[in-house]
This record gives C-alpha cells, sequence and structure tokens, in this order.
C-alpha cells in the first residue's frame, strides 16, 4: 500500500507537526498529570504511538 493511499486528504505537515509534538509531550507527563486528564500510562503510550495521519477530521478544522 503506497503512502499517499493512507494519508487523508485533511492532512497537512505543519499539523502533522503539531501533532507529532503533542503526542511526544503526552509521552513524557508524569504519572500525576496523566491522572489529573484522566488518562492512564497505557493509554498516552498508545496514542502516543499513533501515526500523525492518524487523527480525527475534526482535529484538522480550524
Amino acid at each position: 500500500m503506497a503512502l499517499l493511499e493512507i494519508i487523508p486528504a485533511h492532512f497537512s505537515f505543519r499539523r502533522a507537526i503539531a501533532l507529532y509534538m503533542q503526542r511526544r509531550a503526552l509521552r513524557t507527563l508524569p504519572d500525576e498529570r496523566l491522572h489529573d486528564i484522566g488518562r492512564s500510562r497505557s493509554e498516552a503510550e498508545r496514542e502516543a504511538k499513533r501515526p500523525v495521519w492518524d487523527a480525527p477530521e475534526h482535529w484538522y478544522s480550524f
């Protein structure tokens, strides 16, 4: 499967970089902060491992 076949139409590199940085920051949060936002360590790790093009379309509608 070609990369362009799996990248959605709403994808943009600027937003992809921002999402990558957010997911990377999520991975570094201590467990206490994750608890504050209602997430577990395993949920944070799972989210951080997702590819940048794997995001809901409404995240890109700003």
